[in-house]
């Protein structure tokens, strides 16, 4: 009969036998180069420059931008389409 120690042991080694070796993390198929924030009549807007580092073209890429008080709270979000185009790698696109 196994000791309660060799249980706890072997319960506690059983994950590790099956975890697989981890994945480098993902490369940004996306890099901002430039990003500036304006407020203009009571709203935020944004303009910046961004290039496609990716292997693959980009289509359809649309920003989902989240602005958050220092507390977390979300104070307005937006999404921008860039272009209705795709990108190529390597592309730098201006948003606005």
């Amino acid at each position: 009969m196994l000791s309660r120690r060799s249980l706890l042991l072997t319960a506690a080694l059983i994950p590790l036998a099956f975890a697989g070796p981890k994945k480098p993390p993902r490369k940004p198929d996306i890099q901002f180069l430039k990003v500036s924030t304006s407020r203009q009549e009571g709203a935020i807007t944004y303009e910046g420059d961004l290039r496609v580092t990716g292997e693959k073209p980009v289509a359809g890429l649309i920003l989902h931008i989240e602005f958050l008080d220092t507390e977390g709270i979300l104070l307005t979000q937006q999404k921008i389409e860039t272009t209705e185009d795709t990108l190529a790698p390597g592309v730098e696109k201006h948003f606005a």
